[in-house]
């Protein structure tokens, strides 16, 4: 009698060749513009030229590092049971989605221009701002415009994200600044005071984003990080502007009425009485506990010299610096002023 077995074996490719099975197969650029279906099975060379080869299952291959266009190698497809051999020749193995720059300055305005410039082989079929998609609205191989986009219809908080060009097959990235538009401001809350702008927001905290126009008609609007706000020359009580605010989650926005618009005049509570400062030792006097009146406060001497190296500083309200040789301050005159009024004191210091 005659007996016979049989069993499975796998076939594998050598060591130096790469194999795989077809899916969504490229038929513009990939190996299956010879020919081929999604199931069949392409082999090569996993080294060509000098190149490392990864043969994708859409029979697109990247080279590591690029070679030059016109290499050719061979390949093998296997389709409809039997194998076939062909050979392919290079083209375009550098070819990448470069981004030099957003703007010209990586930066973003909210509800402003978005030109992303560089190097793009193939159409861009989308962009994302921080994951946020984009709309292109035109392109060209060097060029891909995106129409603006109002931050606050978004989850993204001001502040540094990146932004991805993606053409189908390759990747390009960026970081960019997004900003406020060009008429507002903003800042991340830092001590936040009790009256601020964000005094009737439910959870408001340190670390939030608070964002308000930079003017009223002609007035200055100035935001401070604890939630203060100044205004140049002042408003009027009860005048009201937008703010939006960021929680860290996402935006939401609302009136904000001024209630404390006008300024108290500035004046002295006080008498300076500076001690004597001693050569070559850091000197400081403060004079913020001796005048009332709203801020900031320009100080300014009207009469008299102070002690060589030291000097008057409006932003700390002091005297402050140091002296080559003892000095006094006896007959000198500062005068305190803001928007309202200005105030003059003499001092009785030594």
């Amino acid at each position: 009698p005659t007996a016979s077995t049989s069993r499975a074996i796998t076939l594998r490719p050598g060591s130096t060749k790469i194999l795989v099975t077809g899916a969504a197969v490229d038929t513009t650029y990939g190996l299956a513009q010879a020919g081929g279906a999604d199931g069949d099975q392409w082999l090569t060379d996993d080294y060509i030229g000098g190149a490392n080869v990864l043969l994708t299952p859409d029979t697109n291959m990247v080279f590591t590092p690029a070679v030059a266009d016109g290499a050719t190698s061979q390949y093998w497809r296997y389709s409809s049971g039997a194998w076939i051999e062909d050979s392919f020749s290079v083209t375009g193995s550098g070819i990448r989605i470069v981004i030099d720059d957003v703007n010209g300055s990586n930066t973003i305005q909210s509800t402003g221009a978005i030109a992303i410039n560089g190097d793009f082989p193939f159409p861009a079929q989308s962009a994302t701002l921080g994951g946020v998609p984009l709309t292109i609205s035109s392109q060209t191989p060097s060029v891909v415009n995106c129409d603006p986009i109002d931050i606050h219809t978004t989850d993204l908080p001001y502040g540094e994200h990146s932004l991805v060009v993606d053409d189908g097959n390759y990747q390009g990235a960026v970081l960019v600044m997004v900003t406020p538009s060009e008429a507002n401001q903003y800042k991340t809350m830092s001590g936040l005071i009790p009256n601020g702008v964000l005094k009737d927001v439910a959870g408001a905290a340190d670390g939030h984003q608070v964002e308000i126009q930079k003017y009223y008609n002609s007035d200055v609007i100035e935001l401070f990080e604890n939630g203060d706000v100044r205004f140049y020359p002042r408003l009027q009580n009860d005048t009201a502007i937008t703010r939006w605010w960021h929680n860290g989650s996402t935006w939401d926005s609302g009136p904000i009425t001024i209630f404390q618009g006008s300024f108290d005049e500035v004046s002295w509570v006080g008498t300076p009485s500076p001690p004597a400062s001693v050569a070559g030792k850091p000197y400081s006097y403060s004079l913020s506990s001796l005048i009332v009146g709203d801020r900031p406060m320009l100080l300014s001497l009207t009469k008299g010299q102070l002690p060589a190296g030291l000097s008057l500083n409006s932003t700390d309200e002091t005297i402050e610096g140091t002296t080559s040789a003892a000095g006094v301050f006896p007959d000198i005159e500062i005068t305190a002023s803001n928007e309202v009024a200005k105030s003059i004191v003499k001092t009785t210091g030594a």
